[in-house]
């Protein structure tokens, strides 16, 4: 709620549009940072992933570099990196989508750029063999805490509330990783009736 609160005034006082332009991050524009996901050195790669997730729903084309860039990364805290950036790119988008079809704001005009720009984030459209859903499945079933955490996280993110996406979510409650069991219980609350046992489950957690 006070998220949502605050999003709404920084929207209204600020005039924000769904696809305001981000020029640079760090001297770079997202075409420049989507560019270096195919560099040799990791770390280069890796910062290219954070730089891009950090641009948030002003991300535009270059969330297609992001997924392809999955596909294709071997180093493990790169992946990770490419997953969290991915998911905090479909959160940001899905609360400015909230937010704008909400009544109190009703933008339509933006809900509609937001739609048409990302329509599997906004209206759970299928994204095809690498859409984002598959490749947070692929995430949050890994060996890899780190990258089980920031899946669950994108599985929370998305409007595509799949059996497949539910299922791995309640699997996820009972990772032995607090972190990732968090994101799981995050998830579940937005399935609303249907995921309230599993909801349940996960308040009696310790952690």
């Amino acid at each position: 709620m006070l998220r949502s609160s605050a999003l709404a005034i920084c929207a209204l006082l600020c005039g924000i549009s769904a696809l305001d332009a981000q020029d640079q991050f760090l001297g770079k524009s997202t075409v420049e940072w989507a560019s270096l996901l195919k560099d040799k050195d990791a770390k280069v790669r890796r910062n290219a992933a954070f730089a891009l997730g950090k641009a948030g729903r002003r991300v535009g084309p270059q969330i297609a570099d992001l997924r392809n860039a999955f596909a294709a990364e071997k180093d493990p805290k790169v992946k990770d990196t490419i997953v969290y950036s991915l998911a905090q790119i479909c959160g940001e988008v899905k609360d400015f989508f909230t937010l704008y079809t909400s009544p109190n704001v009703r933008d339509l005009d933006n809900a509609t750029k937001l739609a048409n720009a990302y329509p599997e984030i906004c209206l759970g459209k299928d994204g095809g063999s690498s859409d984002l859903e598959n490749i947070f499945l692929n995430a949050v079933a890994d060996n890899d805490p780190y990258l089980r955490r920031s899946g669950a996280l994108g599985l929370s993110s998305l409007a595509k509330k799949s059996d497949a996406t539910r299922a791995a979510l309640e699997k996820a409650l009972s990772d032995q990783h607090a972190m990732v069991r968090q994101n799981a219980a995050i998830g579940l609350w937005q399935f609303g009736g249907d995921g309230v046992p599993m909801f349940r489950k996960a308040l009696r957690d310790e952690d």
